[in-house]
């Protein structure tokens, strides 16, 4: 399967659907509609805020009054109150637009038979996660790009998500340094983990297991986190941590999957 293509532009990119109404595992229309739904979010969040200034009376916890105490029937207020329905009547528009696509994706089983991972945020980490299977990126020759699709292993998935180990660790965000991960990825995936888990899912079995494990194994070398010694147990934090760590991977792992065999499929 040859899957590397190139070009002096950025090309349209397209992936061949296995019928008229299903989409392929990248789709580039999810990921207009998932980004307006997090403008919108960001913006119903922003006008919310806002609305609160202007009502709030009392001191902030730092004991400042910040508030512009104005009444609820004053016009400033009335005219950001409806300013706020509006925005979230739009969110909501643009979820239902985002599911009802999400719905027409090769992955949409994954998300229609797994407990407690919802429509919304299944398409808004497939828009940031894109192909789990193939890698979609430019390499810049020159004055030119190459547009490289090719296949990616599992574990240059995770990396990618931020799941991957940096010197023995799982890798974190350092102020003024550029991470080589995606960030969004790793919070959508793990999100997807927390509700799975709530909700008794499929992947709760394999929270559990690690969890167990990871209170019954002792610390290989000091724990900052831990604040303990080599041969200390895990703290119910850490243990925690290291089984959503566990299925967060496995999230991936099984998308990763599904889409190689959508692949091995339909790339002919």
């Amino acid at each position: 399967m040859s899957m590397t293509t190139t070009h002096s532009v950025s090309p349209r990119v397209s992936y061949e659907q296995s019928h008229e109404d299903v989409l392929g595992t990248r789709d580039v229309v999810l990921g207009v509609l998932a980004s307006s739904v997090s403008d919108l979010e960001t913006l119903r969040i922003a006008i919310s805020n806002r609305v609160y200034s202007l009502t709030h009376t009392g001191p902030d916890v730092d004991d400042v009054l910040r508030g512009h105490q104005l009444a609820e029937d004053d016009p400033a207020v009335i005219a950001m109150q409806e300013l706020l329905e509006g925005t979230k009547a739009l969110e909501k528009l643009a979820i239902k637009a985002m599911q009802k696509r999400m719905k027409k994706h090769v992955l949409y089983e994954w998300v229609s038979k797994n407990k407690g991972v919802g429509e919304k945020t299944a398409a808004r980490l497939l828009s940031a996660l894109g192909d789990p299977y193939i890698r979609d990126m430019y390499v810049g020759e020159g004055d030119e790009l190459r547009h490289v699709l090719e296949p990616r292993t599992v574990s240059e998935l995770w990396s990618y998500a931020g799941y991957g180990v940096v010197n023995g660790a799982a890798p974190k965000r350092t102020k003024g340094q550029k991470v080589n991960w995606n960030p969004e990825i790793r919070m959508r995936v793990w999100l997807i983990a927390e509700t799975s888990i709530r909700s008794n899912g499929d992947y709760k079995p394999v929270y559990d297991e690690t969890k167990a494990s990871a209170m019954a194994s002792p610390h290989l070398q000091d724990c900052a986190r831990c604040k303990a010694k080599a041969g200390e147990p895990l703290s119910k934090g850490h243990a925690h941590a290291r089984a959503m760590r566990r299925v967060s991977k496995e999230i991936l792992r099984d998308l990763w999957t599904l889409s190689k065999e959508w692949h091995e499929s339909n790339d002919r």
